[in-house]
């Protein structure tokens, strides 16, 4: 499941997108952008869950800056 976020270098060793940029790109094109947030986030529990805690608070920090989520929903959250 790691692998889905670290892409192998294209011919011209072009790095892999950020994280932050694999959640946008997948926002952009999603019709349901929270299911895809939380799909996002679960991927990420999953490959690295000894950092459950900090993968929560930055998915939705994230969330919030790509106007997935409202300041109303990270009331008490974070």
């Amino acid at each position: 499941m790691r692998q889905a976020f670290v892409e192998s270098a294209n011919m011209d060793n072009t790095p892999p997108p950020s994280l932050f940029e694999q959640l946008r790109q997948r926002l952009a094109c999603a019709s349901e952008p929270l299911e895809a947030l939380n799909q996002f986030e679960a991927e990420l529990l999953y490959a690295f869950p000894a950092e459950a805690t900090v993968i929560v608070e930055l998915v939705a920090s994230w969330g919030h800056r790509l106007g997935v989520l409202t300041c109303d929903d990270l009331e008490g959250y974070i």
